[in-house]
């Protein structure tokens, strides 16, 4: 068996100069469900606004945002840190969107049934843009995202993920080592050169 996994179109490739990225922006973009990890992300944002006043998180999800969310966010007083955008439609205003940001998370609760241990995730969609990813250990992009060194790979934790934001957003020489990387990382997943070492394996010029 060969297993190929989704390549990025060089249309995805798209990113802005890292002085034009506000500083403490935060993107999670995908289901906020259970196993997707919004919930972490609410435990840890307290900790991470002590050190990081401006910190600002951006959701984008193509599902319906939940009451109790709202209300756990006005219950922890985040309202003024999390800008809730649901569902993008348009490719490109969602690409402009994700390169607003400093980096992207990836927070999958690692679950016997979670289908995210077989799938690429939203990483690539980060990546491409040029944000470096804090990700889980579920899903096996996170071992080459830290063997690119292209983000943080964290434990299912709420201060694993507090410290990780803290230091993207809080060390700017770690975050433009870690951005270059992601960059580089996101080439190696264009269609060209996925699909071209396929067919090199299967023995197809």
């Amino acid at each position: 068996a060969l297993t190929v996994g989704d390549p990025l179109e060089a249309r995805e490739m798209s990113w802005l100069p890292p002085q034009e990225v506000p500083c403490g922006s935060i993107l999670f973009s995908g289901l906020v469900g259970p196993g997707y990890g919004f919930e972490l992300l609410l435990a840890a944002m307290p900790k991470v606004l002590e050190r990081e006043p401006q910190a600002r998180v951006t959701v984008t999800t193509y599902q319906a945002f939940p009451q109790r969310l709202r209300r756990r966010i006005r219950e922890g007083a985040l309202e003024n840190h999390f800008d809730v955008l649901g569902f993008i439609a348009d490719e490109d205003e969602y690409s402009r969107v994700v390169q607003r940001h400093r980096l992207g998370l990836a927070l999958y609760e690692p679950r016997p049934d979670s289908h995210k241990m077989y799938s690429d995730s939203r990483a690539k969609t980060y990546l491409a843009r040029g944000l470096p990813v804090v990700i889980t250990r579920v899903p096996p992009i996170a071992a080459e995202i830290e063997r690119a060194g292209a983000g943080i790979v964290i434990d299912y934790d709420a201060e694993e993920l507090a410290a990780a934001i803290l230091k993207l957003l809080r060390d700017d020489e770690f975050y433009r080592r870690c951005r270059a990387n992601a960059l580089a990382l996101a080439q190696e997943y264009g269609a060209e050169r996925v699909f071209g070492a396929t067919f090199g394996r299967m023995g197809i010029e």
